[in-house]
């Protein structure tokens, strides 16, 4: 679940979360030019199928991967440019695996590992999950590997 960032600071969670998914993209873009590449001149058809075939599919790895590899430096050179308090405002980030505390209210599935997808910081008094949580205060927005989402206090999270 993708969300816009509520106010400027939410913007370095999701350029870190963008930046974890970029990551990811990059060796699978160089493993399917690979693959593109071996297959052909394995297969020994490499004089047999057609020079536009050929420049299609190169053309296809090639492009997939210089843009992951740019996007992924883009983004760094972004996070990097961002003030430190700023970077520094969540305990825990976009696209981050965490855990939900043992002691976590029932609706909470406890004991398995939720993405962070969105975080907010309040700016007024909310209850969630019957707990009161003051103006300031850090809710996060986590998904589980199922796909379904709720929002969780700060105080229910801990690292994975």
């Amino acid at each position: 679940m993708n969300q816009k960032p509520k106010t400027g600071r939410d913007s370095i969670g999701r350029l870190r979360y963008y930046l974890r998914q970029t990551k990811q993209g990059i060796p699978i873009s160089a493993a399917m030019l690979a693959i593109v590449l071996i297959g052909i001149w394995l297969s020994g058809h490499w004089f047999r199928v057609p020079v536009w075939l050929k420049t299609i599919l190169i053309g296809v790895a090639t492009f997939s991967f210089v843009m992951e590899t740019v996007s992924f430096f883009h983004l760094k050179s972004k996070i990097n440019r961002i003030p430190k308090e700023t970077n520094e405002l969540f305990k825990y980030h976009y696209g981050q695996g965490v855990h939900l505390i043992a002691s976590a209210p029932p609706p909470l599935k406890t004991g398995i590992e939720v993405a962070i997808v969105g975080m907010t910081e309040l700016d007024q008094e909310r209850e969630i999950l019957s707990v009161r949580c003051p103006i300031g205060s850090h809710v996060y927005l986590i998904e589980y590997p199922d796909g379904s989402s709720v929002e969780v206090p700060q105080i229910f999270i801990e690292p994975a």
